[in-house]
């Protein structure tokens, strides 16, 4: 099974009135070809920002993503656009 994407140790941090708010603390994940992944949680547990951080829509502080087992972590926006265009789909679902 080959990884397409892997997110290793990924934190994502915002600054707010000169306090540091974590918002994704050191998540790993691995998503292999052909898988659909779901990612659940409570409410304010950082599902929609590492979703964000994951289709390159916001970035990361700290770790690593890799799109087949390349680091994204120097990729300008053009690269994200065809990242974005190649790999990334969503879809919203409410759970009632």
């Amino acid at each position: 099974d080959r990884v397409i994407l892997e997110a290793t140790d990924v934190v994502r941090q915002y600054t707010q009135s000169d306090e540091v708010i974590t918002a994704v603390n050191r998540a790993s994940m691995k998503v292999y070809e052909g898988e659909f992944i779901a990612i659940v949680g409570a409410s304010g547990s950082g599902k929609s920002t590492l979703l964000n951080v994951i289709s390159g829509m916001d970035t990361y502080e700290e770790g690593e993503l890799l799109v087949e087992g390349e680091p994204t972590s120097h990729y300008l926006q053009k690269d994200w656009e065809e990242y974005r265009k190649q790999y990334i789909s969503f879809i919203f679902c409410a759970m009632l």
